[in-house]
């Protein structure tokens, strides 16, 4: 089952609806993005990032783009203190999710 996973390549199907095996990724009318995803945690794991490597990498870099946004502005003020930068990358990071900001 393994094997058969990893060779599995990813079809579209029409614009945003890809399949995978038994598994599928489409977007919504509504503009959501739906998975389906079936099999042993493995299988599902690889499936699901087959189904969304684009999504993914497009999460990155808004994630990066916001950063540098941040950090760009923040340089261009004379009178920041650390205390304020830190402040907002740590609203930033709750906002994308709950992890442990370091202090």
């Amino acid at each position: 089952m393994t094997n058969n996973t990893l060779e599995q390549k990813r079809t579209e199907i029409s614009p945003g609806f890809y399949a995978l095996g038994n598994n599928r990724l489409r977007k919504s009318d509504i503009g959501l993005w739906e998975m389906y995803i079936e099999g042993e945690p493995f299988s599902r794991g690889v499936s699901s990032g087959r189904l969304s490597s684009e999504l993914i990498t497009l999460q990155e870099d808004a994630f990066i783009a916001e950063i540098k946004r941040i950090l760009t502005h923040f340089s261009n003020l004379d009178s920041l203190k650390k205390e304020e930068l830190d402040m907002q990358l740590r609203d930033l990071a709750n906002e994308l999710g709950d992890f442990d900001f370091p202090k």
